[in-house]
């Protein structure tokens, strides 16, 4: 568990990024920006191998949410982004972690195997499983 645990601080690390708002993310001609796509909500973790005890828990215990497409869309909603809105890597990294920081402040927050997570960044670590 301590190898899950310090994969988790290191995500959290990488995903503080500046206080940005929360709200819609905008790109106008980032070189980088493309839609939000599971694959690109994937990449935002260092080792997206690790998240399996910790997302399949999370699956297990929101079996609603249990499908990849579902859990990205659910992402993607809390962060405010547009469908088919390109974004880039560096910039939706940095609203997940404003968004997870928000979810905190608020309390939005659910236990899992063990870890209080932000709601965000469970569905995180469950489509990474």
């Amino acid at each position: 568990m301590r190898t899950n645990r310090r994969i988790l601080l290191t995500c959290l690390a990488a995903t503080a990024g500046s206080a940005a708002a929360v709200g819609r993310l905008r790109c106008p001609g980032a070189a980088r920006a493309e839609p939000v796509s599971i694959a690109l909500l994937r990449s935002l973790m260092d080792d997206p191998d690790s998240a399996g005890v910790i997302g399949t828990r999370y699956r297990q215990l929101f079996p609603i949410e249990d499908h990849p497409r579902v859990l990205a869309a659910a992402i993607v909603a809390a962060l405010g982004i547009a469908d088919g809105e390109p974004v880039d890597r560096e910039q939706l990294r940095s609203c997940v972690g404003a968004r997870v920081r928000a979810e905190f402040a608020a309390g939005d927050s659910v236990r899992v195997a063990g870890w209080v997570l932000a709601r965000t960044e469970a569905r995180l670590w469950a489509l990474c499983a």
